[in-house]
């Protein structure tokens, strides 16, 4: 994925769910967010990968429609 992504020279929003390994998509020129059920493991993705982490489910989330280029569970 990050190969595919980085040939699009763009700044890329990237959701991640269920984020507490994010190592796959840590590189690269896009925003990672990421949406956790545990606080405890929200807080080790935000600390291992820089992401912005929520903690909740993701229909509780106030994204804007259309606002991830990329979703990933």
């Amino acid at each position: 994925m990050p190969r595919i992504l980085n040939l699009w020279r763009v700044r890329v929003e990237i959701l991640e769910t269920f984020c507490n390994d994010t190592r796959a998509i840590q590189q690269g020129n896009w925003e990672l967010h990421g949406i956790e059920i545990s606080a405890e493991a929200a807080k080790i993705a935000q600390e291992s990968s820089g992401a912005k982490v929520k903690v909740g489910k993701i229909e509780e989330q106030n994204y804007p429609d259309n606002h991830f280029d990329v979703i990933t569970a």
